[in-house]
């Protein structure tokens, strides 16, 4: 999908899935914003009304600093959008991307949704994951995590011995607390084995 977009495009759907930043927020970005020294990115006008500070990864500060670059020496009086395109010509680029690369029923927020999943996937616990997606309610960040059971097994197994598995595995396995202990124990097998 990447080397289909647009070269600006390309770094909006980058920084999304590396920083799990919404289209709006992305959008905004200035350069006053990056500490390229701290790798951190402040978001001051967010969609809960609360600034945060998020770390980035290394690939975020490749792309940030190429958008830097694009905007050369001179400081403006006004400071420019690092983004230099209207709401609506992204949303064109989108929908052409999408197009030519065949991929239907997506949308930008569903990688802002991946982002949060790869979070979750790389051991970030869920207090981190907040304040990295801006999320005030947990409930809300739920939407988000689908924590795939070979993976919630593997990182349970660092706390419990493979014979004494926690009752909070069987539950994520099977919320609604009626699974039989057999079809419990082939879950079990065919994740371990």
């Amino acid at each position: 999908m990447l080397k289909h977009a647009k070269p600006m495009l390309k770094r909006s759907i980058v920084l999304a899935l590396e920083t799990a930043m919404r289209r709006g927020e992305i959008l905004k970005i200035k350069r006053s914003n990056i500490n390229f020294d701290a790798q951190t990115l402040y978001i001051g006008d967010t969609k809960t009304d609360t600034p945060r500070t998020i770390p980035v990864s290394k690939k975020a500060v490749k792309t940030l600093r190429a958008l830097e670059d694009e905007l050369g020496g001179v400081t403006p009086i006004r400071e420019p959008l690092l983004f230099k395109m209207n709401l609506s010509e992204w949303q064109r680029q989108m929908e052409r991307l999408w197009r030519d690369t065949g991929i239907e029923n997506m949308t930008f927020h569903d990688l802002r949704h991946e982002s949060i999943s790869r979070l979750f996937e790389s051991g970030f616990n869920v207090m981190e994951v907040a304040a990295i997606s801006g999320h005030k309610c947990l409930k809300h960040l739920k939407r988000y995590t689908h924590i795939k059971p070979k993976t919630f097994y593997l990182a349970n197994a660092k706390l419990t011995s493979p014979s004494k598995v926690s009752t909070l595995f069987i539950l994520a396995l099977y919320p609604s607390s009626k699974a039989s202990l057999a079809s419990f124990e082939a879950s079990r097998a065919s994740l371990v084995g």
